[in-house]
């Protein structure tokens, strides 16, 4: 943060700085955080939590149009989506002590859309729908339930349903108020150095098909003139 003025701390970045300190090391973990603050989070590195508070919003929304009787259950006490706060900011690294589930969750995130981790949140609720449907229709309990990351979550489960969930209601399709968000600073996405990556590999794809093609041409050319000699050879 540094060398880049325009951004400004947020409580939890550190978090984020720890899970790739401890799997890439120092020289790669600076590079990957500096890519990561100028890209997908941003906008939690803003003056103000703005759009963070705008992601938020979008929580109970997505969860009404996936799953009507939980999002019934849980706003009929007027809970409001920070319990997911920590979740949104950290990519849950504040709320998960096991590194290989955190890792696999960075390694989804990274590679996905910025806003995918507003999706996996309410995949976390859904995923605990159980334990939130049994607790009493009181405020205060049913903010500490849903505050609490499941210790024996199954992350490829979690993954799956929020790729489901970025299919069906993808953040440029209106159905949510993505595209409302004031104060956004995040480039739009795609990212450049991801498009330029796309056509890299795009390039280099075509021309292994090129090579594979001249090859076939090439092995083709032998046989035939095999067959041509062969022919002359015991005419």
């Amino acid at each position: 943060l540094s060398t880049q003025p325009q951004l400004n701390y947020f409580q939890g970045y550190h978090d984020i700085a720890s899970v790739f300190l401890l799997v890439c090391g120092e020289k790669k973990a600076y590079a990957l955080l500096k890519k990561l603050s100028l890209y997908h989070i941003r906008d939690f590195l803003n003056p103000t939590l703005e759009v963070v508070t705008g992601l938020l919003q979008q929580i109970f929304p997505l969860l009404q149009h996936i799953d009507k009787d939980l999002h019934s259950h849980i706003t009929s006490v007027h809970i409001e989506p920070y319990f997911a706060l920590s979740w949104v900011i950290t990519w849950f690294s504040h709320s998960i002590d096991d590194i290989r589930t955190i890792t696999r969750i960075f390694d989804f995130l990274i590679a996905s859309h910025p806003w995918t981790v507003v999706y996996m949140s309410v995949a976390v609720v859904i995923y605990r729908k159980k334990d939130i449907l049994k607790c009493p229709k009181e405020h205060s309990i049913l903010h500490t339930t849903l505050a609490k990351f499941p210790i024996d979550v199954d992350v490829e489960v979690l993954i799956e349903q929020t790729k489901q969930y970025l299919i069906k209601f993808p953040p440029t399709s209106g159905k949510l108020c993505f595209g409302e968000l004031k104060g956004v600073n995040m480039p739009v996405y795609p990212f450049e150095w991801i498009v330029a990556e796309d056509k890299r590999q795009q390039k280099q794809k075509q021309k292994i098909i090129l090579q594979r093609g001249m090859i076939v041409v090439a092995s083709v050319a032998v046989l035939i003139v095999s067959a041509l000699s062969y022919y002359y050879t015991n005419k």
